[in-house]
């Protein structure tokens, strides 16, 4: 696993200061014009699968569009500015923390991790 710190993944638990919410069925990252597999997001940041091949070095800036579905339509979707934090090779998963989502797209996507969260907790 390459990451900015020594790696350890208890360490990595720590830094996260938001919950992060599973959107596998849910959630697509489009970067660069392709799509991949989002696995998980927070407010602070998201985890997601890229081809081994196109991993961004750790501390890279990346500019994605997170796109939510629900039975095969795009819900919605928000223009995010993320730092590359970690990944592990050669899975090719990545973690990114968020620096900016902006205006009401922030709004909206608060709103759409609460009803992951309420979905999540059965309510």
């Amino acid at each position: 696993m390459a990451e900015s710190d020594d790696g350890d993944a208890a360490v990595d638990l720590e830094r996260r200061r938001h919950p992060r919410l599973p959107v596998r069925e849910r959630g697509t990252l489009l970067k660069d014009g392709r799509m991949h597999p989002l696995v998980d997001c927070s407010v602070g940041g998201f985890f997601c699968l890229l081809p081994p091949e196109s991993l961004p070095p750790v501390g890279q800036s990346v500019e994605v569009r997170l796109v939510l579905t629900a039975d095969g339509s795009t819900v919605d979707d928000f223009d995010v500015a993320a730092r590359i934090v970690r990944h592990t090779e050669p899975s090719g998963h990545v973690g990114a923390r968020i620096v900016e989502v902006n205006g009401v797209a922030a709004h909206r996507f608060e709103a759409f991790l609460e009803e992951c969260r309420s979905r999540e907790q059965g309510v």
